[in-house]
């Protein structure tokens, strides 16, 4: 049971952490950024609102899973660095999808 949950806690973390460079690298390098990313994140506009509250429960889910198992956990550092960027990266998608839209207006 315990390989099954890792495994899916990896995925987890991976998916979350690819959401933020999606994000990342669409918003400050726009200059760079392949078609394919544009078309990525173009077509997760209509569903903003359900990606983000997605990446909520993900990011809440690797949190608790790094606060319970911190002592089992080999590489402490850099999968609590990976974690608390996703929670930056989330906190600023909020800023600038939602916040930052209710000024425009």
């Amino acid at each position: 049971m315990l390989f099954r949950t890792k495994s899916l806690l990896i995925m987890t973390l991976a998916c979350m952490v690819s959401f933020q460079l999606f994000f990342f690298w669409n918003e400050f390098l726009t200059d760079w950024t392949p078609m394919w990313i544009q078309a990525i994140e173009t077509s997760m506009d209509d569903v903003r609102g359900a990606i983000m509250l997605i990446q909520l429960f993900g990011i809440a889910v690797l949190f608790i899973d790094y606060v319970t198992r911190f002592d089992e956990i080999k590489r402490q550092f850099w999968q609590g660095l990976a974690v608390g960027t996703c929670m930056i990266g989330w906190l600023f998608q909020i800023f600038v999808y939602f916040l930052d839209s209710a000024y425009l207006v």
